[in-house]
């Protein structure tokens, strides 16, 4: 038992090891794995060097292979809205499940991006992704917007918190958040690796203790009498194959790049967002 012991706290000890570095970028969520350690490095680096020319600005990289059923918009408001709230800065969407990226913006940033804005960034962001250049991408879209940002926060003029003919009561009304859906929007690869590792150690653990538990009944120190004691008669075994089914799917490759910006919507949430994207 003590080598057991040792051997489960071993585990733990290594499955804290490799998930540190999950938590160490604070503006990047690659749950899509399209970037390497190195890459998403650059690109944290990229979106803190927006913040440091955009202060109370946030800039963010989202990506995703899955979006549960929701559009790029829906997803990157619903991340958006669960994260932040309503406070000012942009999120990057690059959605392999849609194939789309899709900028968001939120607060005094959806008051400073038209839909000209919007394109730009997208056609910054563009060129790099239809590349494969996924981390490209994401750097074009923290210099372009944060350029934006940077150049209309210093052009004089007042940005207001709405677009014009908003009304706060009509556009902002925050709904209940269910912590059930927060904790399971919030899940990553990462911890749920974790947690299959810490659950399986607690399995290992229990299992041993009842097989200990058994050995130990039989006082005499000799084994249970499991051949004496058992019967299994098999009188008929036989295989036979009903059906074999086979199912092919084709995945087109989506050749049409439309899409921009422009327009200003509503989440789900009832928090107000601009925005646009483009296929990819």
């Amino acid at each position: 038992m003590r080598k057991l012991w040792q051997l489960s706290l071993l585990t733990l000890l290594m499955l804290a090891l490799f998930a540190a570095p999950a938590f160490a970028l604070a503006h990047v969520q690659d749950d899509a794995g399209l970037f390497s350690a190195s890459e998403a490095e650059q690109v944290e680096q990229a979106l803190l060097d927006a913040e440091e020319l955009c202060p109370g600005y946030s800039f963010f990289v989202l990506t995703t292979d899955d979006t549960q059923g929701m559009s790029a918009r829906e997803y990157a408001d619903e991340y958006y809205d669960v994260t932040w709230g309503y406070s000012s800065g942009t999120l990057f969407l690059i959605d392999m499940d849609n194939r789309e990226i899709y900028l968001c913006t939120t607060a005094d940033a959806e008051a400073i991006f038209g839909s000209g804005d919007i394109d730009d960034v997208l056609d910054a962001a563009y060129d790099p992704i239809s590349r494969g250049d996924y981390a490209g991408c994401a750097i074009a879209y923290a210099e372009s917007a944060s350029a934006i940002i940077h150049a209309e926060s210093n052009s004089g003029s007042s940005v207001a918190p709405y677009p014009p003919g908003y009304d706060y009561n009509d556009y902002y009304q925050p709904q209940p958040q269910n912590p059930i859906a927060r904790f399971i929007h919030n899940l990553t690869g990462q911890k749920l690796l974790i947690a299959f590792g810490v659950a399986a150690a607690v399995a290992a653990i229990f299992a041993a203790s009842t097989v200990s538990s058994y050995k130990s009944v039989n006082h005499s120190g000799s084994e249970y009498p499991l051949s004496s004691r058992s019967d299994l008669q098999l009188t008929e075994q036989s295989d036979t194959l009903v059906g074999n089914v086979v199912t092919h799917r084709v995945i087109p490759q989506n050749n049409n790049n439309g899409g921009g910006g422009g327009g200003h919507h509503v989440s789900s949430r009832g928090i107000s967002h601009g925005g646009g994207g483009r296929k990819f």
